[in-house]
């Protein structure tokens, strides 16, 4: 009986490992085991110990790339463009008849598969015939245009692209005197500014006991919503980093603070990097990196043989590594075929409405609270209305724009996944915001790993995938509480530019 334990705990360990760490340092673990059997396995571990230890104070000379500043669209490109400086135009969505009869028509003729008896836990045809139904019968666009349209929008070029954006301004009253911070929102994948606009009223309400109100960006990232897709290969995370802050600039904000989740906390954190004397603040509610420092696996492998030495929520949302690792793997197989296959992905998807939104949705749903999926054909529901889903999956369809969007990750996987950006600091003040239930989230002995001012850290009661359109107060308080600790806390020497 000692001797199973002993194995479930080691196998336990390794598993942690290989969640968060290379499979060289993976090995290490192994190593402990092999030593009982032989002597000989304490050169070879000492050798990858020399190993891994050359790697962390010797790292290679590639350098982190400066952010681009490519012209994104080719078919319209002037080589005097130069930093692009354009009007910014009001924008009204509008989408035509033709377009809406269209979609009609394909849903009318939509051939959807029998589920099995029993099916699993994911997105099945019982789930995707209501939807269906709905979408053909009692869905409305044109009144979820006009809600849409509720806030202000503009569009503008920079760089080649045509950008769209939501910009909301504060609206304390006259009589108050409340300082005006600025806030960009950036949207993840397949999700759309839409996903903000439940959060919106939150934060531009004014906070008179925090002293100051917040003034919204909200833009769609090029290649989804109503922003134009890039033309030319390359256009990843970095490059959106730098779309944003020429956005930020042309709004003259020369200072502000960023959110992001999904592939927006990766965006937003880049701008932290590389301007760090232009981001005030970083808020995300999703991991955007993953630790590979050997004090973190030390520290991992601690935490699961003593797990009363942290927090029990944060407990939660990483142990134990058997059931993250297999939820991982379950929840991860779109993140493959986007990123290896996107152009055959798109091609299928701009042909039927309705298998974009089960695959949209089966990205989505996972990461809702777990106790919902033993409902199959009605667990949908019990986190997003049909009209939210329908909406967030209708902008995607109107503007055929999910092919761009699943070559975000492709082109991410040949860029910023290599990492280089790490070796810049991350020294601005930072917060996180986890939501139970996450593909990826990290304890905060991890986190304050990855940046060098961790200023909040909060584990969520309730889970959430798109928290600001699930859980808009909870989100919207986090990121006002962050932001009142980083502007009333005693001042630190400003980030300022390097001169070259």
């Amino acid at each position: 009986m000692q001797l199973e334990v002993q194995n479930q705990t080691y196998a336990s360990i390794i598993a942690s490992a290989e969640l968060i760490f290379p499979t060289c340092i993976v090995r290490v673990a192994g190593y402990f085991k092999a030593l009982k059997k032989g002597v000989s396995a304490v050169s070879e571990l000492l050798t990858l110990i020399i190993k891994i230890l050359y790697r962390a104070y010797f790292p290679d000379g590639s350098k982190p790339s400066d952010l681009y500043t490519n012209v994104w669209n080719q078919t319209n490109c002037d080589a005097d463009l130069k930093d692009n400086v354009g009007p910014i135009q009001p924008f009204k969505i509008n989408i035509p008849d033709k377009i809406l009869s269209d979609l009609k028509l394909r849903l009318e003729r939509t051939r959807i598969e029998d589920s099995l008896v029993n099916p699993d836990q994911e997105f099945n045809s019982d789930c995707l015939r209501k939807l269906t139904d709905y979408w053909k019968n009692q869905y409305q666009w044109k009144k979820h245009e006009a809600e849409l349209n509720k806030y202000p929008q503009f569009i503008t070029n920079i760089k080649g692209l045509d950008v769209h954006f939501i910009h909301t301004k504060h609206n304390q009253g006259k009589g108050n005197k409340l300082k005006v911070v600025p806030l960009l929102l950036i949207h993840s994948w397949p999700g759309t500014f839409m996903e903000f606009y439940k959060v919106i009223p939150f934060l531009t309400t004014p906070c008179i006991e925090q002293g100051f109100v917040f003034e919204v960006v909200c833009p769609s990232v090029p290649g989804s919503g109503f922003s134009e897709a890039p033309r030319s290969k390359g256009f990843n995370a970095k490059a959106t980093a730098r779309i944003m802050l020429s956005l930020m600039d042309r709004l003259g904000y020369s200072k502000f603070y960023v959110h992001g989740y999904e592939w927006g906390s990766i965006t937003a954190s880049l701008m932290a990097r590389y301007y760090p004397f232009r981001v005030q603040g970083l808020h995300v509610n999703m991991c955007f990196s993953v630790p590979n420092l050997l004090d973190s696996f030390i520290k991992s492998v601690v935490i699961a043989l003593c797990p009363f030495l942290i927090d029990s929520a944060e407990y939660q949302i990483f142990f134990p590594f058997k059931n993250k690792l297999r939820k991982l793997f379950e929840d991860s197989g779109y993140l493959h075929f986007n990123s290896t296959k996107p152009d055959t992905l798109g091609c299928a998807m701009a042909d039927s409405p309705v298998s974009m939104a089960a695959y949209i949705l089966d990205k989505i749903l996972p990461e809702t609270n777990p106790d919902y999926l033993d409902l199959h054909d009605g667990y949908l529901t019990q986190s997003l209305s049909f009209d939210e889903v329908l909406t967030m999956v209708t902008i995607q369809w109107v503007n055929n724009n999910f092919v761009s969007g699943a070559r975000f990750f492709k082109e991410n996987m040949n860029d910023v996944l290599k990492r280089t950006h790490e070796k810049l600091p991350l020294a601005v003040p930072c917060g996180v915001a986890f939501f139970p239930n996450q593909v990826i989230m990290l304890p905060k002995f991890m986190m304050a790993d990855l940046v060098d001012d961790l200023v909040s850290y909060t584990v969520m009661p309730r889970s959430a995938h798109l928290a600001a359109l699930e859980e808009p107060q909870l989100l919207a308080d986090d990121i006002h509480k962050f932001v009142h600790i980083v502007e009333t806390r005693p001042a630190k020497l400003p980030i300022t530019q390097e001169k070259n």
